[in-house]
């Protein structure tokens, strides 16, 4: 379980200045007369990622422990330390008028006398709600870390199902209770950390063989009931919108009942029915047991005031990207696209040139870019160089020194095996040994030992940053070194989430978007889609440590087809089928960041490159086609592995007008999508058997009926064709109201998106193949209806129009209109294919 951080008051002084920039808190453990004070020998009680308020007349800055608390010692004795990184605040905070309400929140031992007036002493305890207090009080931007405190003081809400469709609830609100399943891992407090749960609830629940990101999120999932707290909210919900009631968690929350039959986690709850309501629908509950509330979600189950700045829906926020470009796209479209994403993370947008493709690519990454707190450096000395930590400086004990600096240094004046340099550090001084790598030109090494060794493991991790800068001895030469902590500065800024390739007619490898590593120079060669795969990789690891949905990240492959598709980006197809990783090197030391630092972009700084990388399910592709004589057409290998939209119909009546009655009147309307675009896991046959029960199994049956028609014409599709059309139907059902015209409506696009691609050929391969499917097409929703004849149907604005004397409206008029105009070109040149 993770251990939340406490929470301590720090009376600085004088001494302020000094320990900010030394980066840490200090106090001798015996005062003047040889007594130990409580105050002062609660340094050594602190731990990694505890919170520091640093108080001298105001609060001047927070800090977080780094380090564990440790001793050094001087000719007044021994003094605690512990190492802290810094955040002084914009603004301080006066706490006068805050003193009473900071009083009552402070424990026992608390910082505040009973006047609210500060306490004389160093180091006192305090608390996240009095933390949040002084949140509230300052406009500033505060980092992370701070923040997640003050948030979780509050009582969260958890939406909670007691059971499918609710059938544990009676037994829940008679027991005072909530229950979920997973029988099979025990109890949880029997695990020591969650890493033990994970693997626990991998090899024991029925998840187990399940896609690596999907097994995380149910993990979670459960996890949360041991880590809910008492005051904590939960919500029982029926279905994706009915709310039973709302409970508080209470004495002693999360229990183990080995006296239920099933069911058998359990939290303490005292309900309250007068919150029952029913809220819109939310259309991913369907397939989560437990999640934390949204603020959206909190304001609507609670009845709490929305916030001032409405939260648009994620829908919303692409069609208004899309104005603020000055186009407009169908809800339908919009959602077309967003559901392909979500089946597949492959997307192919072709059409005539001009229609915005691309940029309803970028209009789907802004709506997905989420606001993020990034650490800089408040101020870099122009002599300093700032360096990002990475994994071998921890596990060697060394770190590269900047070319810019050895240049200063002149290392070459002395042996290499002789090299020694002073090293000035928080701490003190010490000499440490400096190593000439033989094999790669001036790169020199420092070698970590000793206290400074230890200092740096303990003040430091992995992609926190550090100042090291050269400094002049005594008779003014260069010769000694500086390391210095860096004093972050929060802000907030948009995630850098997308990046628009342009494809190089060249490409005949995926050197293009992968980089590659170059021998001459033992570097390896970075690009733009390289480093976006990256970061799209750390925040999947950190959002699933962090038990959170990943942020999406967009890559956009413009004009895809200017180089044969198979030739640059077959690795890619293969490994988003698999699940197998990329190989991209095989040297261990890159995989450790051991190379030279380059210009870091601080909008995404770079990161290690690994010597094999998976492509992690918060990764979207999107590709945009024109066909003409200068780009190729696709495999039926690419084809089959994409979902392809068109982008052919262009209203110029309508262009620039705002079509508010078509958005209200969409079926396709995503109003349960959820506010993280994710690929929950590859589709499967679980996701065949499930499309044998929406509309009494007629939708499956369509399918069954359509693959034996193309079989007979020797062109049918494949299990994962199948799978992945009663997928994108079933996030349709989640997502959307669930009728049976968004349904059918769905089927229609999937079969526009996923069999109609592939078809192409000459007028004798094809003509009779098109005939046929477009009479089945255009039959009724049980499959009557006279023979079509093609030539009595027409088209108008895209719209298929059927002859006055068919009396049927065809059950997929979307494919059966692109069947009829693949016919027509069939007729009229020889020769047809879906993407034109």
């Amino acid at each position: 379980m993770k251990k939340q951080p406490r929470v301590f008051w720090v009376n600085q002084g004088h001494s302020y200045e000094h320990e900010r920039d030394a980066g840490y808190i200090s106090a001798h453990k015996r005062d003047v007369r040889g007594y130990e004070l409580a105050h002062r020998t609660r340094v050594g009680t602190v731990a990694p990622g505890d919170i520091i308020v640093s108080y001298k007349v105001r609060v001047l800055a927070l800090g977080r422990v780094t380090s564990q608390p440790f001793t050094v010692t001087d000719k007044s004795g021994e003094i605690l330390r512990a190492s802290v990184e810094y955040f002084e605040l914009p603004e301080p905070i006066a706490i006068d008028a805050l003193s009473e309400k900071l009083r009552q929140l402070q424990p026992a031992a608390g910082p505040l006398d009973h006047r609210g007036t500060p306490k004389m002493g160093y180091l006192w305890e305090f608390s996240a709600q009095g933390l949040a207090t002084l949140r509230s009080a300052n406009k500033g931007t505060w980092p992370a870390w701070a923040e997640a405190v003050c948030r979780e003081s509050a009582p969260r809400l958890f939406k909670i199902a007691p059971g499918e469709n609710a059938r544990f609830w009676e037994e829940c609100f008679a027991g005072g209770y909530i229950c979920v399943g997973w029988d099979e891992v025990g109890d949880l407090r029997q695990y020591e950390s969650f890493e033990d749960f994970r693997t626990a609830f991998a090899e024991k629940t029925e998840e187990r063989g399940k896609a690596a990101n999907h097994i995380s999120r149910k993990a979670n999932e459960l996890w949360a009931m041991r880590t809910l707290k008492l005051g904590d909210l939960i919500a029982a919900n029926k279905g994706t919108s009915e709310i039973l009631a709302v409970g508080e968690v209470v004495e002693p929350g999360y229990e183990w009942n080995q006296e239920r039959a099933a069911y058998r986690h359990t939290v303490r709850v005292k309900w309250d029915k007068t919150k029952a309501r029913t809220i819109p629908k939310q259309g991913w509950w369907a397939w989560t047991t437990v999640t934390e509330a949204t603020p959206t979600i909190r304001a609507l189950v609670l009845g709490e005031a929305p916030s001032p700045t409405p939260v648009l829906h994620p829908l919303e926020r692409i069609e208004k990207a899309l104005s603020d470009r000055g186009l407009f796209f169908t809800r339908e479209l919009v959602s077309h696209y967003l559901l392909a994403l979500q089946t597949k993370r492959f997307v192919i947008l072709t059409g005539i040139s001009g229609t915005g493709k691309t940029q309803l690519a970028l209009a789907m990454a802004d709506a997905f870019r989420p606001t993020i707190q990034v650490a800089r450096p408040a101020q870099t000395p122009a002599s300093a160089v700032c360096i990002r930590v990475k994994p071998y400086m921890l596990k060697y004990r060394r770190t590269i020194i900047p070319t810019q600096l050895v240049a200063q240094l002149e290392f070459r004046s002395a042996p290499a095996e002789k090299l020694q340099i002073e090293v000035h550090y928080p701490r003190g001084v010490t000499s440490l040994s400096v190593w000439e790598d033989p094999k790669r030109k001036n790169l020199f090494q420092l070698l970590f030992r000793g206290e400074f060794a230890t200092w740096f493991e303990s003040s430091l991790k992995a992609d926190d940053e550090f100042m090291l800068s050269v400094t002049s001895d005594d008779d003014g030469f260069p010769t000694r070194l500086r390391v210095s902590l860096v004093r972050p500065e929060i802000h907030a800024r948009p995630l850098n989430n997308l990046e628009v390739i342009a494809v190089r007619p060249d490409w005949n490898d995926n050197r293009g978007l992968l980089g590659y590593f170059n021998p001459l120079t033992q570097h390896y060669v970075r690009t733009p889609f390289l480093n976006l795969l990256l970061a799209a990789s750390a925040e999947h690891e950190q959002a699933t440590a962090e038990g959170r949905s990943p942020h999406p990240f967009f890559a956009v492959l413009d004009e895809m087809n200017l180089a044969r598709v198979e030739h640059y980006f077959s690795d890619f197809l293969s490994c988003i089928e698999a699940g197998e990783p990329l190989h991209l090197h095989d040297h261990p030391e890159l995989a450790e960041g051991q190379e030279e630092p380059d210009e870091e972009d601080v909008e995404r700084p770079l990161l290690p490159v690994p010597q094999r990388l998976r492509i992690p399910p918060n990764f979207f592709f999107t590709g945009t086609v024109n066909i003409d004589e200068t780009t190729y057409m696709f495999s039926p290998k690419v084809l089959d592995r994409a979902f392809v939209l068109e982008f052919n119909d262009v209203n110029l009546e309508h262009y620039g007008q705002s079509s508010e009655l078509e958005l209200a009147a969409s079926p396709m309307s995503l109003s349960g999508l959820m506010e993280e675009l994710e690929m929950e896991s590859s589709p499967g046959p679980e996701d065949w058997s499930w499309l044998a029960e929406p509309e009494s199994g007629r939708l499956r049956r369509f399918l069954v009926d359509l693959h034996r028609l193309l079989a007979n014409e020797h062109r049918p599709f494949g299990y994962r064709v199948a799978n992945e059309i009663a997928r994108y139907l079933r996030l349709v059902s989640m997502q959307t109201e669930g009728s049976s015209e968004a349904l059918w409506t769905a089927l229609d696009l999937a079969l526009l998106g996923k069999v109609l691609p592939k078809l192409a050929g000459t007028q004798a391969d094809l003509e009779h193949t098109l005939l046929t499917l477009f009479d089945f097409l255009t039959r009724d929703l049980e499959g009557k209806g006279e023979p079509a004849n093609p030539t009595a149907w027409r088209l108008e604005a895209g719209t298929l129009i059927p002859p006055v004397a068919h009396p049927v409206v065809p059950r997929m008029p979307r494919s059966g209109a692109k069947v009829l105009r693949m016919l027509h070109r069939l007729q009229h040149h020889g020769f047809t294919s879906f993407i034109q």
